[in-house]
């Protein structure tokens, strides 16, 4: 049976990867770009971790987040570190615009499990919403129950927003409550 640190490991992983683009040579986050619409997320964060028991959010802790721009612009690139339970992740986090499809795409690598996925991403009103549906390798329960993940960024405001994931067996039909975090700039 795999256990909730590895679900939850796999899709942090998931969420490093997917911020990883491969864009065609020379191409930049110019002004059009809609990397220019994500610069809010260039800082230095305080970030509270919580997880989710019977439907109710608990805090787990506080961490911190560095995220910077890299390659010219061309993606934004993240150093955190998520607490998930007793344990913790050190990821690292990539964000950025495929030119080739018009959405944005990030990808998630953690130190402890070495895991990655890809997601795919778009502004969809107030939020950013990535799934890994189409590039997930899901987790195999067995039994033809598979675990993907959709990550969110919603209640975006200068100094803060928040950091949602989730998770479905239904290919994204419905989707339940993983995990949480509550970024706030550092001073």
């Amino acid at each position: 049976m795999i256990s909730k640190k590895s679900i939850t490991v796999h899709f942090l992983t998931s969420l490093v990867m997917a911020l990883f683009v491969h864009t065609s040579k020379g191409q930049e986050a110019g002004k059009g770009s809609p990397l220019k619409n994500m610069e809010f997320l260039i800082a230095d964060w305080k970030v509270s971790n919580f997880k989710i028991k019977e439907g109710q959010w608990s805090l787990v802790g506080d961490t911190h987040s560095s995220i910077k721009a890299i390659l010219k612009g061309s993606f934004l690139s993240e150093k955190v570190k998520y607490l998930v339970d007793a344990s913790e992740l050190n990821m690292v986090i990539h964000i950025g615009h495929d030119h080739r499809t018009g959405h944005l795409k990030l990808s998630a690598m953690d130190q402890e499990y070495g895991l990655m996925d890809i997601y795919t991403g778009d502004f969809l009103e107030n939020k950013i919403v990535f799934t890994n549906l189409k590039s997930d390798q899901p987790i195999d329960f067995g039994e033809g129950k598979k675990l993907s993940f959709r990550l969110t960024y919603s209640n975006i405001q200068e100094d803060s927003f928040e950091h949602l994931v989730e998770g479905t067996y239904d290919k994204g039909q419905t989707w339940f409550p993983f995990a949480k975090s509550i970024y706030q700039k550092s001073n």
